[in-house]
């Protein structure tokens, strides 16, 4: 779903309608205000800021969940997008279908069956992208053009939205506090560079273009360097050398290296070691490697999810010809 965005519009004979804005500051390059929601957001920091530039320039930035549902964890539909653009054309009095997107996000959240830090831990790059954490709550992956955000979206509600929205969404069947929330989502932060044209908000809403973002999204996440493997669910099964052995496999799966067969050569050339020690030592390894055995896809994979979130949220309202 499209989340954040900032589009901008060029007013040389538009009048704002200022009585749905709220002055926040003025600076040497124009006046800031923020469009005064009725909202019971714990959090507004999401909430768009309209700006007018000395050049008369219009440009809004913000959350389009957040104007309109108070929240950015719920699917937000292509039908709220065309109306949470027709919601900010009203109250600024301004046509925006035509208005310059600078940047946008565009992003899915699913409900995965380990802990965040769990499946965080697995999620190692991506080729050609910079990539960042920070703490436990997320990796950013990026480059001039996009950045992807893989985080915690269920710590995110917990910290943007007020208990009443969190009760509210939880009544409807919408949210559940003890579900793992991930947001997986690409933000455009140069939409010319990325499309080969210039995008605007009659772009957003269209459900071709939406097609192609996500199919990139699911294409990006792909790509995204996995690794991992189950960890026993009981303590007496998670010996020492179990624990060394899934280490030793998480960095096979790096460095492109088969990890039992060197620790086989290392007991080959300890000359410590007599050969019923070593016949000793090989027993204990392959115990402790076995059931270690990473197929094509890692555990913490979560393509499926995404894929069938995004299938359909796009195919959400869309007829199919007969």
């Amino acid at each position: 779903m499209i989340d954040g965005i900032r589009i901008s519009k060029q007013l040389p004979n538009d009048k704002i309608n200022y009585s749905s804005l709220e002055h926040i500051s003025s600076g040497q390059y124009g006046d800031r205000y923020r469009l005064k929601v009725y909202s019971n957001a714990k959090y507004n920091g999401n909430s768009p800021i309209v700006t007018i530039t000395s050049r008369d320039k219009l440009i809004i930035k913000g959350s389009l969940p957040y104007l309109i549902n108070d929240n950015n964890i719920v699917p937000f539909s292509k039908d709220e997008i065309k109306g949470a653009f027709e919601d900010l054309s009203n109250r600024l009095g301004i046509e925006l279908n035509e208005a310059i997107v600078n940047n946008f996000e565009f992003g899915v959240t699913v409900i995965v069956p380990f802990s965040f830090k769990e499946f965080i831990h697995h999620h190692r790059d991506l080729s050609k992208m910079d990539s960042s954490a920070y703490g436990n709550k997320g990796k950013y992956f990026q480059n001039k053009n996009i950045r992807i955000k893989l985080y915690d979206a269920s710590r995110n509600a917990k910290y943007k939205l007020s208990r009443p929205v969190r009760q509210n969404l939880s009544k409807s069947g919408k949210y559940d506090e003890k579900s793992n929330y991930v947001k997986f989502e690409i933000q455009y932060k140069n939409p010319i560079k990325r499309f080969g044209q210039v995008i605007t908000v009659g772009d957003l809403i269209d459900p071709d273009f939406l097609w192609v973002c996500g199919e990139e999204l699911l294409d990006t996440y792909r790509k995204i360097r996995k690794t991992g493997f189950t960890i026993p669910k009981t303590a007496k099964e998670l010996t020492t050398p179990k624990i060394l052995a899934i280490a030793l496999k998480e960095m096979e799966q790096l460095a492109d290296c088969d990890a039992e067969k060197l620790v086989e050569e290392k007991i080959k050339i300890l000359g410590l070691l007599k050969n019923w020690q070593k016949y000793d030592r090989r027993k204990s390894i392959k115990k402790a490697f076995r059931n270690l055995t990473l197929g094509s896809e890692s555990p913490y994979d979560i393509s499926n999810l995404l894929e069938e979130a995004i299938i359909k949220y796009l195919q959400e309202g869309r007829t199919v010809d007969t």
